[in-house]
């Protein structure tokens, strides 16, 4: 159980509303990589969790979230 991607529905819904979004709990999935939308235009996000999830590798631009202060990658 638990999602192997994010949903085009949550995706779009995200960015259309990026600049007030300052969490996202993506935790408990199945998820192997990051999706595209957490590496830009997340100007105010200071929570990222993607704990027990199956995630391989987290890409250099990632780090471009200025204002990230937790972020939950544990398996």
């Amino acid at each position: 159980y638990g999602l192997t991607e994010v949903p085009n529905a949550l995706t779009n819904t995200l960015t259309l509303q990026f600049n007030d979004v300052h969490t996202v709990r993506l935790s408990g999935n199945r998820l192997v990589k990051l999706p595209a939308w957490t590496r830009a235009h997340f100007s105010r996000l200071k929570e990222l969790n993607l704990a027990n999830n199956n995630i391989e590798a987290i890409p250099g631009s990632f780090g471009t979230i200025s204002k990230l202060k937790l972020f939950l990658l544990k398996n």
